[in-house]
């Protein structure tokens, strides 16, 4: 009996360590793929060209909005109304606030849009897991890319709603071997330096007021450490559209 028991126990542990370590391989490999495809492409000039090169060709001028940013903007889908124009995401999974900063011109400038909603910096501050002793210089390339994004948006005259990092939630399984507690103070420290900006047509939106509960990404708005579930964008949504609607189409 004290065998059998014993086989059911090893038989059980096993096929959980194979399973464990299938989930494992998936999540590095979906990570492998995800760093591939931006370092083959960084300004994702093939994934947009033909989307772009369409709008630039199109007679009709629109108010087109366009979200920029990673992956939390890919994943949006925002009630925004501009008058007589669409919605033109062009958000990119995985990107850095840097990559950001480079898609501007073909992403943004190129396409004459009539204001733009950002999301970016938390794929710069994740690296922080990595890089622990690298934090200062980590934080301090993310605020310098921010602040250039704001200037030169500023400068072509484009209204700009500069959406503040999400919180991370609490750390979950997949996520816990490259965490450090430095990444929320991290969030945090960009958030201030953020808020702190006064550009002449950059609006900052402070969504920790929406999406935070006690340092943490709310729980029931939470996919996984960093991104927002479907409950989390209808919250943003509810939150931001009509704010964002009322500056982008403000005289």
């Amino acid at each position: 009996m004290k065998l059998k028991l014993l086989f059911i126990v090893t038989l059980s542990l096993l096929v959980l360590s194979v399973l464990t370590n299938y989930l494992l391989f998936r999540l590095c490999n979906d990570y492998y793929r995800e760093l591939q495809i931006v370092r083959l492409d960084p300004l994702s000039s093939g994934k947009f060209s033909k989307d772009n090169l369409q709008l630039r060709n199109s007679s009709a001028k629109k108010n087109n909005v366009i979200l920029l940013g990673d992956s939390r903007i890919a994943r949006w889908s925002p009630a925004l109304s501009p008058a007589e124009g669409e919605i033109i995401n062009r958000g990119v999974a995985g990107e850095t606030s840097n990559i950001t900063l480079l898609r501007l011109e073909q992403d943004v400038f190129s396409l004459h849009p009539a204001g733009v909603v950002i999301q970016t910096g938390i794929n710069d501050l994740k690296t922080i897991g990595l890089w622990p002793e690298r934090k200062e210089a980590i934080v301090s390339i993310c605020k310098r890319n921010l602040q250039q994004i704001a200037e030169k948006l500023s400068a072509h005259n484009i209204p700009v709603c500069f959406l503040t990092i999400f919180p991370p939630a609490e750390v979950d399984w997949k996520h816990y071997v490259v965490w450090s507690d430095d990444i929320r103070s991290a969030v945090v420290e960009v958030n201030q330096y953020l808020k702190n900006m006064n550009l002449k047509n950059i609006q900052v939106i402070d969504c920790s007021v929406l999406l935070e509960s006690d340092k943490y990404l709310k729980q029931e708005y939470a996919q996984d450490t960093y991104h927002l579930n479907a409950a989390g964008y209808k919250a943003l949504n509810s939150c931001l559209a009509d704010r964002v609607n009322k500056f982008i189409s403000a005289p």
